[in-house]
């Protein structure tokens, strides 16, 4: 056990990941518009559940879209570059909630980019939580 054992010694285990008890909620009932490219800050949006500088974290959700179009939704990665996309959820039914679900990778700081591929306002109902955290 090394260092790990005893008062004021314990050091986090590197590489580790830790699956959450419950939803870490990150997103609720979110109407995206074309403009919200950004960058989530999953620390804050999780208060504080998810570490900072974690090195990735595997998210699940549901959102819908009003007029149905290819590949028009929302996707999420570490960076703002087209590639590589780790999660893309481009609703094919009317109204209707597509789920998905997969690894991302963080950003140095532990957030994660997400692009908004829709170029009209008809994204509703993006629901996202996290369900694992991959530590450095």
């Amino acid at each position: 056990f090394g260092s790990s054992i005893g008062e004021g010694n314990y050091t986090r285990p590197q590489g580790e990941i830790v699956e959450c008890e419950g939803e870490v909620i990150i997103q609720d009932n979110v109407s995206p518009l074309a403009a919200d490219d950004t960058i989530l800050n999953l620390e804050a949006l999780s208060s504080g559940k998810i570490p900072k500088g974690c090195k990735a974290v595997n998210i699940a959700g549901q959102l819908q879209n009003s007029a149905v179009t290819s590949y028009h939704g929302a996707r999420w990665s570490s960076t703002s570059a087209e590639s590589p996309v780790e999660i893309r959820a481009y609703p094919i039914l009317a109204n209707y909630g597509e789920t998905f679900n997969g690894k991302v990778n963080c950003d140095s700081n532990g957030d994660i980019y997400q692009k908004i591929t829709e170029a009209d306002n008809t994204l509703s109902g993006l629901y996202q939580h996290i369900t694992s955290v991959h530590l450095r």
